[in-house]
């Protein structure tokens, strides 16, 4: 569980950065996870008003760039 703490769009995708509510970064950084979406989905899920979520992902979904 947590909540999105900022957001970017290039018109096309948005990142939206995520904040676990457990207070344990998973990172060194200030957010946990980095969601990229089409803007679209990021409209039609009304994202801009619901910061709230519950974030669950397969392993076979994660994909870890260095």
């Amino acid at each position: 569980h947590g909540v999105i703490v900022d957001e970017l769009s290039d018109g096309f995708t948005c990142t939206l950065s995520f904040r676990a509510d457990d207070g344990q970064r998973l990172t060194g950084g200030a957010v946990d996870l980095e969601i990229m979406l089409p803007v679209y989905v990021y409209e039609r899920l009304h994202l801009a008003t619901d910061r709230r979520w519950t974030v669950i992902a397969p392993r076979e979904a994660i994909q870890v760039l260095m």
